[in-house]
């Protein structure tokens, strides 16, 4: 019987089966940590636009309770002028500056 790696054909055939094995080995590993790192990227541009998308919303939020202050802000003011301080001064209430109380003339 042949001792195949002491066989110096053979064992050249066996280390180059070794070499071309480990060398395939390390493609494979080359082509997966490229692909696992081209999804890593992927998925941070996915989150990066999702997170800039609801900063986007919540901005959207802020501006629009903002403009609903302003609103409810101009319509208090307009009840208060149009309605409350003429009612107020036909009862004759006047105000007094500041530190004073209004005074009530009727």
């Amino acid at each position: 019987m042949r001792d195949y790696l002491t066989d110096p054909i053979t064992s050249d055939v066996v280390a180059a089966l070794i070499v071309a094995g480990i060398l395939g080995l390390c493609g494979w590993l080359a082509a997966h940590v490229k692909a696992e790192r081209k999804q890593n990227e992927e998925d941070a541009a996915k989150r990066d636009a999702a997170e800039r998308q609801a900063a986007e919303k919540r901005a959207a939020a802020r501006r629009k309770v903002a403009r609903e202050r302003r609103e409810r802000r101009g319509e208090v003011r307009a009840y208060l002028e149009e309605d409350l301080f003429p009612t107020l001064r036909r009862a004759g209430v006047t105000a007094g500056g500041p530190g004073q109380s209004g005074q009530c003339t009727t």
